[in-house]
């Protein structure tokens, strides 16, 4: 996954690598496991906008983390398991959602 960057900065078309967190899904507002994750930006996940280079090429609109609000950041880049589902196609992952909120752990 670290070789797309940040999903959220891809879908625009501007591929960032600096600064990457792993943001883990939800499903019922419990956290999936590390297996449904996506990588953002410090800005796409935290609105921590530190980097020039990035406040010059995205419009203020597209200033929008997760942590400000996850219907604002869907509204311009998809929902989090959208761009998860992106992501496995990518890199030739399986995009089958669980049945449960609950991931038996991968031996």
């Amino acid at each position: 996954m670290r070789q797309i960057g940040c999903v959220a900065c891809a879908h625009l078309g501007l591929p960032n690598f600096e600064r990457l967190e792993l943001n883990h899904l939800l499903d019922g507002g419990k956290r999936m496991g590390h297996a449904f994750s996506i990588f953002l930006c410090r800005g796409h996940h935290q609105g921590d906008w530190w980097s020039l280079r990035q406040l010059n090429l995205l419009e203020p609109s597209q200033r929008v983390s997760i942590k400000h609000g996850r219907k604002a950041f869907a509204e311009i880049f998809g929902t989090e398991r959208s761009l998860w589902e992106r992501v496995q196609v990518t890199i030739n992952d399986p995009t089958e959602w669980p049945p449960s909120k609950i991931v038996a752990r991968r031996c």
